[in-house]
């Protein structure tokens, strides 16, 4: 991490001033060089030569201490006023040694945390007011990002460390680190993370009778992961592996939704383990809060399901953003798409994932989101976003057709809250088909993809 410590220093300089007596005979002006010296009209020493001083004397003047400075008394002189320091003299010094704040930008004078982020203490808090219907409709999460050394260039991202956990109405609570990392000038990019969580998340269930059931499952899970990605020469192409491994331990509380899952004892204890091969593009101008550029990624690979119902599926995941910088207006464009083989247990199954939609409200075998997001600059720190998408989830039972329209709506403001690394934070509101949510962002809204 970079330390930037900003200090003041001060140099003085001391004037030495030194006075000269001079002899009683040698009162004459000195004239040009090789003239006598010249004496004032009237003097009585006129016609008379200028007598020297004798060389003792002039010893004996030389070795007598210079006459004392005067004090300050009755019948001598005084310092003036200006030898005594005044209150403004003693604010301006102030000024001068205080150091300057490391949460205001010294270009533009406003709120910001770049300074602060690049001390070897900074960091940024992220509370986060959880609004998920699915997991009891408010509690609150608090994060704690700390960054790495900054790289002027803010296509290559500084290292990040996050730690975090949060609490929701309905008893659900989650604890997480992690961290992230980019090597060789961004030749690498490499990130690991863990978790644990009990969430008691409300889950739906569509039958081929058009009959929907939905239950709160009571769920225990916990589980790391990580994965590596090398550039492929010059080219914005990345490619790697990733690696997961999650123990998970679920109840089902309404017995029929458990019924049509299999589950006669209405619980289940899995452990998955995920092996990925994954690929990105990445053309963004910026880690966190992109405004022009293009991002690709491309997941797919096997996971082996362990414990009760043990079996495997495969999945393929696939994302695309696009941005676009007009000055005043950003256009963003984002296309997800997810697809299993196989049979996966329910709560891995793909869903529609909008802002104000419930996570896991609307699953299937093959799921496709579409969404815009465009932001207005009001300022160069300062703007305002507006959104919509839609989206379907399909089965091999219920076809394009006859998939449900997910969409939702929105807007939402957003701060540029650390200018040297283009990071914005803000928060939006948004509405689903059922209900409104919402969402405090730490850079895109669309990071997690």
């Amino acid at each position: 991490m970079n330390r930037l410590c900003a200090t003041s220093f001060f140099a003085g300089a001391v004037g030495l001033g030194i006075g000269m007596c001079a002899p009683r005979m040698a009162l004459a002006q000195v004239g040009p060089p090789g003239q006598a010296p010249a004496i004032p009209p009237g003097d009585d020493r006129v016609g008379k030569p200028v007598e020297s001083e004798p060389e003792e004397q002039a010893k004996q003047r030389d070795q007598e201490p210079a006459p004392a400075e005067k004090k300050e008394g009755k019948g001598q002189d005084t310092p003036s006023a200006s030898d005594h320091p005044t209150a403004a003299d003693s604010s301006l010094a102030a000024d001068k040694k205080k150091k300057p704040s490391k949460l205001i930008d010294p270009v533009d004078k406003m709120p910001d945390a770049s300074q602060w982020l690049d001390t070897l203490y900074g960091f940024i808090p992220i509370p986060t007011l959880i609004t998920e219907p699915a997991l009891g409709g408010i509690g609150g999460a608090l994060g704690l990002a700390f960054f790495g050394a900054r790289n002027p260039d803010q296509k290559i991202p500084p290292n990040i460390y996050g730690v975090g956990g949060g609490y929701t109405a309905n008893k659900s609570w989650f604890v997480g680190g992690g961290y992230r990392g980019f090597f060789e000038q961004g030749k690498w990019r490499v990130g690991v993370g863990g978790y644990y969580a009990a969430p008691n998340l409300e889950l739906y269930l569509t039958l081929p009778s058009d009959r929907e059931l939905s239950t709160t499952a009571d769920i225990n899970a916990f589980g790391g992961g990580g994965r590596a990605l090398r550039k492929l020469g010059r080219l914005p192409v990345f490619l790697g592996v990733a690696l997961s491994d999650k123990q998970v331990h679920l109840e089902i509380e309404e017995p029929d939704f458990a019924e049509e899952l299999d589950l006669p004892q209405f619980k289940l204890n899995q452990n998955q383990l995920q092996m990925m091969l994954t690929s990105e593009l990445d053309t963004r101008n910026n880690f966190f809060s992109p405004t022009a550029g293009s991002y690709a990624r491309v997941d797919g690979g096997y996971s082996n399901i362990f414990g009760d119902q043990a079996g495997g599926f495969g999945s393929v995941y696939a994302a695309a953003h696009q941005f676009v910088d007009l000055k005043y207006v950003v256009l963003g464009f984002r296309g997800v798409g997810n697809v299993v083989v196989g049979t996966a247990p329910f709560y891995l199954r793909p869903f529609v994932s909008l802002r104000g939609v419930p996570v896991a409200r609307y699953q299937g075998d093959y799921t496709f989101t579409l969404e815009t997001e465009e932001m207005i600059r009001f300022t160069r720190r300062i703007g305002m976003v507006v959104f919509g998408g839609w989206g379907k989830a399909m089965t091999d039972d219920v076809g394009f057709k006859e998939a449900t329209n997910v969409w939702n709506v929105g807007g939402g403001l957003r701060y540029l809250v650390a200018r040297l690394y283009g990071l914005q934070m803000g928060f939006d509101i948004a509405r689903g088909p059922e209900k409104f949510a919402w969402y405090l962002q730490f850079g895109h809204a669309w990071g997690g993809d």
